[in-house]
């Protein structure tokens, strides 16, 4: 079987697709989360309460602390 460069494993390249329909190399939430941790460490410990209450809560919270520009993704 002859495999052609584009269907070799070490060429592919992860593509992400975010829900809410953007294209991106990592993870938006990842991304928010970071972000949110350089900007107002102070807002850790909210966090942390916020996960408590679950993923979605957690999401909900995040995007409530913080604003991310499309621009600046990966």
């Amino acid at each position: 079987m002859n495999t052609s460069p584009s269907q070799s494993a070490s060429n592919k390249i992860p593509l992400y697709v975010d829900l809410d329909g953007t294209l991106i190399a990592t993870d938006s939430l990842d991304e928010s989360v970071l972000r949110l941790v350089a900007e107002k460490p102070a807002s850790l410990a909210g966090a942390g309460l916020a996960l408590l209450r679950g993923r979605a809560h957690f999401k909900a919270w995040v995007c409530d602390h913080i604003a991310i520009d499309p621009a600046s993704l990966p």
